[in-house]
């Protein structure tokens, strides 16, 4: 990963504590991608019209002439209604990128009056969209657009516009969840404590600031796991201990973004440690950055069963499997990637998950799960 990538990654999760909105990370990602122009808007996916659309630019009074556009737009009786995101509206809810070339000709494109009051007084050839998060009938949008001149988007582009999604919908969650902690903090906290994983969080010199009931169990009572003056170890032995040290090492160096998994030996209790970044550094060094350990338990024998889970609670056997891969992973983006389906799809069926079982979130859904009295969990 490059700096210019950890830069604009540092910017998107900047966002969510100062306040100040997601100016910078998109202005970052113009100047990785060279693009002109980028916006972030609401999407009704009946009506396939954009509202409450925020423009992003390298420069204000640009900014500011499209969204005057585009308010004109509508004043005169149009739906802002982006032809590249409806011709690929399938694409975008199975969480793709789409560009415009792939699934709208420009000869097609260049035809709307879309094209013609938005992209074509600013000589704009191609144009990229994405989902960020959403429901099913409402979808945050993220679209940039470059000009002729620019050339095409090469595999190379379309991997940052993957990078970014993902950390924008990460940061937007982030956001969510600091909101809804704000608003009733003890369910906040009583739900992170009734986690089915061990959670830690660190910064880079694996000082810990915080950690739930269960991680704080398992240093007491695990050999390959030690809280030495809030310093974490990992590992029984010397040569287990060096060898998560050097992985350490690699990962903060590299500053990994997208999550990193380490397996500890096949006899240790704790068989997996998963870690994502989750804060930035401050005035570009790695203070104040941070980093969350999920401490997963070897798997045993006692797995919640599909059939069960079916017949307890009358969910489809889809539901069932991400029900019970959710219980394993602890999140829906890395259940969604060991099954091998879209995030979305996955908050699909969780949402109807949640209305069976009477749960309304990821966490009381787990716990619900693999409680004996499922009956009786109540996070409120």
């Amino acid at each position: 990963m490059i700096d210019a990538e950890v830069d604009m990654i540092d910017s998107v999760y900047n966002a969510t504590s100062n306040g100040r909105g997601f100016a910078e990370a998109h202005q970052n990602y113009l100047r990785l991608q060279g693009d002109l122009a980028c916006t972030m808007a609401h999407y009704d996916t009946t009506s396939k019209e954009n509202t409450n659309i925020e423009v992003f630019s390298l420069d204000d009074s640009l900014s500011q002439i499209i969204a005057d556009l585009a308010s004109e737009y509508t004043k005169s009786g149009g739906i802002l209604r982006n032809p590249v995101l409806a011709a690929g509206h399938q694409d975008l809810i199975a969480g793709k990128l789409v560009v415009s070339d792939k699934v709208l000709p420009f000869s097609e494109l260049s035809k709307t009056q879309y094209y013609k009051t938005l992209y074509q007084p600013f000589g704009v050839r191609q144009c990229m969209g994405w989902t960020t998060v959403g429901t099913q009938r409402y979808r945050m949008m993220n679209t940039s657009a470059r000009e002729g001149n620019a050339g095409e988007y090469t595999d190379l582009h379309l991997h940052r516009g993957k990078l970014f999604q993902r950390h924008m919908t990460r940061a937007i969650h982030l956001l969510e969840l600091r909101d809804e902690a704000r608003e009733a903090r003890s369910t906040f906290e009583k739900s992170i404590e009734q986690l089915p994983h061990g959670v830690i969080l660190l910064d880079d010199d694996r000082r810990i600031s915080f950690r739930n009931r269960l991680a704080s169990r398992l240093i007491q009572d695990l050999h390959s796991l030690t809280d030495n003056h809030d310093i974490l170890t990992v590992g029984a032995t010397c040569h287990d201990r060096e060898k998560f040290n050097q992985w350490w090492k690699i990962l903060v160096v590299n500053q990994a973004s997208d999550g990193a998994c380490f397996r500890n030996g096949a006899t240790d209790p704790v068989w997996q440690i998963d870690v994502s970044r989750v804060a930035p550094g401050d005035d570009r060094t790695a203070r104040g950055r941070r980093w969350m350990l999920t401490l997963k338990l070897h798997p045993d024998g006692d797995q919640i069963q599909t059939d069960y889970l079916i017949k307890r609670f009358g969910l489809t056997r889809s539901e069932a499997a991400v029900c019970k891969c959710l219980c394993h992973y602890g999140d829906a983006v890395s259940t969604a990637k060991a099954l091998g389906v879209s995030p979305n799809t996955v908050r699909t069926h969780l949402k109807s998950a949640f209305r069976k079982t009477g749960t309304r979130n990821q966490i009381e859904l787990a716990i619900c799960l693999i409680s004996k009295n499922p009956d009786r969990i109540s996070l409120s």
